[in-house]
């Protein structure tokens, strides 16, 4: 019997030590704890960067003096119709092609408004076929070979011209 009544003493024993136990863990307590740390964390992630951020001015890694331009002369393919100007060209090539930098010459020294389309871009892959459409006038038809030109005026297509660089620069006189 004396065994039996030891064995609950000490049941009773290890659950009051528990719930004395639990008493301590209070639940505010967890919380509290969790916003210290992640406050911690914040502010060394902010100052560590504020760290960085100096010693690359102080080595010059960011140059504050550059000015930023922003060039409106290259579009993507679907903006061939949407330009603000009455009449324009748009001029499609490979911006990495054989005659990349004839090309970029051509609408650098031309009197008239021209945009370009870079067909080495991703964006304007659904435009580049070999079935073309000369007669297009909206985008949904739009369908374009390498080095083709195109004068729009009011919104229209006036002339559709696929050739190579001499061509094009004859038709753009």
């Amino acid at each position: 019997m004396v065994k039996k009544k030891e064995i609950k003493k000490r049941e009773l024993e290890k659950k009051k030590a528990l719930r004395e136990g639990l008493e301590y863990d209070n639940p505010t307590k967890g919380i509290f704890s969790t916003i210290i740390v992640v406050t911690l964390v914040f502010f060394s992630f902010y100052f560590i960067t504020n760290l960085i951020v100096k010693n690359m001015n102080k080595f010059n890694y960011i140059d504050s003096t550059v000015t930023v331009t922003i060039q409106y002369d290259e579009i993507l393919a679907g903006s061939t119709f949407n330009m603000n100007d009455e009449e324009y060209y748009v001029l499609f090539y490979d911006f990495d092609g054989e005659y990349a930098t004839y090309y970029n010459f051509l609408i650098g020294s031309s009197e008239s408004k021209i945009y370009k389309v870079n067909l080495g871009n991703g964006f304007n892959k659904p435009y580049v076929s070999e079935n073309t459409n000369s007669k297009v006038n909206n985008i949904s038809d739009l369908r374009v070979k390498d080095c083709t030109l195109i004068k729009i005026k009011n919104g229209k297509n006036i002339l559709y011209f696929e050739g190579q660089y001499e061509e094009i620069k004859d038709k753009l006189k």
